[in-house]
């Protein structure tokens, strides 16, 4: 069976000075520079930043086609691990979290964008006008946020990773890597209300197992996933029925009032522990269904990491 090597530019991210590459997984993250041998077709017009262009590399078997579309897969799924496991989205240090790196076709190469407009009352109405605009940022990816993954837990993700990607992958996981794109999608939208309508698709996926009542759901199975100390369930409870007025005014209203970016911190460290959770979990169930119902009967034991409570 063929082998291919594929390499991935990565939009709206460079190397630190002193850094050479990184790996998550069997997906290798390398300069430019480090692939200067390598026969790969580089845009240069695209590629401002030259030498510290990363590209995400992996090598893959079968046919032409089949390759292609596993080694966008594999690449797409180390990225949105290395979101969820670096300090570039968790440390508040970092924020406000623009940082919109990804391989995915609708992102725009660099963050660059053209807008047309014509003037419809001018003396010659067929006009058209071309603006360029960049709203996006470049990420640095140094020695600090390399450290930082270890913190958050990578391993865990590689490990889900690797049996998604293997004979012994089920349902549970195909779940779980939907839930963890999701998840590091959201970190790039800087509208709040968006942000939060993303957060709680991952909850109602993973946190609930029928279509209607999922607050009360929400209510009974998160402090087991997410809570270290018992005496924080009720604030928990609080802060999800809080969160989820919010969303449904937003959806089905428009309102846009109560919510801020701390609070959303706070949501977003509750999804996190909930992946890690049920990643952690997923060789003892099936599905999510399993995890709700082991909950119910007190047999759910959460496996713990090195992360403090969440403070709600």
């Amino acid at each position: 069976m063929p082998r291919y090597k594929f390499a991935f530019p990565i939009n709206n991210a460079f190397l630190g000075d002193n850094e050479l590459s990184f790996q998550v997984a069997d997906v290798s993250f390398l300069k430019k520079s480090d692939l200067s041998e390598e026969s790969f077709f580089f845009n240069e017009g695209n590629l401002q930043l030259k030498e510290r262009q990363i590209f995400a590399v992996v090598i893959v078997c079968g046919n032409e086609s089949y390759a292609k579309d596993l080694a966008y897969d594999k690449c797409c799924f180390a990225i949105d691990i290395f979101k969820i496991c670096s300090d570039l989205y968790h440390n508040n240090f970092f924020n406000p979290k623009k940082w919109q790196f990804d391989i995915n076709n609708d992102f725009i190469t660099q963050g660059k964008s053209y807008f047309f407009y014509k003037e419809l009352d001018s003396s010659n109405p067929e006009t058209i006008h071309a603006n360029y605009h960049a709203n996006r940022y470049n990420t640095c990816i140094d020695s600090k946020v390399l450290e930082s993954v270890t913190k958050w837990n990578i391993n865990d993700f590689e490990s889900l990773y690797h049996i998604f990607y293997s004979a012994d992958g089920g349902k549970i996981h195909q779940v779980l890597k939907r839930a963890c794109h999701i998840y590091s999608q959201s970190f790039s939208i800087n509208h709040l209300y968006e942000r939060v309508v993303m957060l709680c698709t991952v909850l109602d996926t993973l946190a609930t197992n029928e279509r209607e009542g999922k607050v009360p759901q929400l209510k009974k199975y998160l402090p087991a996933l997410v809570l270290k100390r018992e005496r924080l369930t009720e604030r928990l409870k609080d802060f999800i029925e809080q969160i989820y007025d919010i969303r449904s005014a937003y959806i089905h209203n428009a309102e846009e009032s109560g919510i801020t970016e701390r609070e959303v911190d706070k949501l977003e460290k509750i999804v996190y522990r909930v992946i890690l959770q049920i990643a952690r979990n997923s060789y003892k169930y099936k599905s999510t269904k399993e995890i709700c119902v082991a909950i119910d009967n007190g047999l759910f034991v959460p496996i713990m990491d090195n992360l403090p409570d969440i403070y709600i």
